[in-house]
């Protein structure tokens, strides 16, 4: 099976342990930093591990 490319606030949810309403914040904080302004634009896994720092290697579980 392959690995999925975007996150979603569930995903940050799980990773940060948050709520999915702080989750969404944080989305559109990743959102405002790599200028993707339109509700469409998703952010990727690579986006989010840029961010917030996080190794890709420790976001590998949550990809499947």
């Amino acid at each position: 099976m392959p690995y999925r490319i975007c996150i979603t606030t569930k995903d940050i949810a799980l990773i940060k342990g948050c709520t999915q309403r702080n989750a969404r914040l944080i989305m559109d904080d990743i959102k405002s930093y790599f200028d993707k302004e339109e509700k469409h634009h998703m952010i990727t896994f690579k986006e989010f591990a840029d961010y917030t720092r996080i190794p890709m290697e420790e976001l590998e579980p949550f990809r499947k």
